[in-house]
């Protein structure tokens, strides 16, 4: 459903190159994502989220990218493993022309490499047994 496509590392953030697949591009077309996936991250409820409804993540997460609810998946793991770390900026992006059918760029800016490297794994993990 969704594959690690790439990984590019520069001097102030990681970026995660995600295919998703078609069937599954939205939330909403995955049956009780989102609710396992507050059940399993809490924190997820506090999430801020520019979009352009001005809605909370929380709220967006009903149906929005799968690939927009992996960055936040990330970014709180990331703030589970590094919890000094008050504000962990990011964002999804795409632009098929570019990057691909069906590819997702998740823009994470944080610095250390190899906690960026565990929540990444354990992103990808935990999305592979919440999705078909």
């Amino acid at each position: 459903m969704i594959e690690i496509r790439d990984i590019t590392i520069s001097a102030d953030r990681q970026s995660v190159y995600l295919w998703v697949d078609p069937c599954y591009r939205k939330t909403a077309k995955i049956a009780g994502l989102g609710t396992r996936l507050i059940e399993r991250l809490p924190n997820l409820r506090y999430h801020l989220c520019e979009n352009f409804a001005g809605r909370m993540f929380v709220d967006e997460l009903i149906d929005t990218e799968t690939a927009h609810a992996f960055e936040h998946v990330l970014i709180e793991l990331l703030g589970e493993l590094d919890p000094k770390i008050e504000i962990i900026r990011a964002f999804t992006k795409w632009n098929w022309a570019d990057y691909g059918r069906d590819v997702y760029v998740v823009e994470v800016f944080y610095l250390n490499i190899s906690k960026f490297k565990k929540a990444l794994k354990a992103t990808n993990d935990l999305f592979r047994n919440l999705c078909p």
